[in-house]
């Protein structure tokens, strides 16, 4: 892979870091603060806690993407499919039923879109090969 891409798959390690990584943390040790300003009022602590757990590892395991970016290029397709699964199942009938997409909701489907991005103009099939 050309220099060009893989810092343009850092670009991606560095937005999950600020775009995961950052809210994971603050939903992990403040929920109070993040049910307010990070996700939105009357949130289950469970369901909270899980979801910022995940983004806490995706923001964790971007770190390591940012050193090794073909190594961790599976984290990439793993946020593709559950938030596909998100959008389909949640924000699609959501948006549908009149109900104005929340902040979370905008920032997530923005992520997805640069994913999107990403598949299409970055990477190849040949970068999740084995060449070794």
């Amino acid at each position: 892979m050309n220099r060009k891409r893989l810092n343009l798959l850092r670009a991606m390690y560095a937005i999950n870091v600020l775009g995961a990584g950052i809210p994971g943390v603050l939903i992990v040790l403040f929920p109070k603060f993040s049910e307010q300003f990070v996700l939105w009022p009357k949130q289950d602590p469970a369901t909270m806690a899980i979801l910022g757990s995940i983004w806490l590892a995706i923001g964790v395991v971007s770190l390591f993407g940012l050193k090794q970016p073909i190594k961790f290029l599976p984290l990439f397709l793993i946020q593709f499919i559950y938030k596909t699964i998100w959008i389909i199942s949640f924000v699609v009938p959501q948006w549908a039923a009149g109900t104005p997409p929340t902040g979370s909701q905008i920032i997530v489907v923005s992520i997805f879109v640069l994913l999107l991005v990403e598949f299409i103009c970055i990477l190849r099939p040949s970068d999740f090969s084995s060449n070794d």
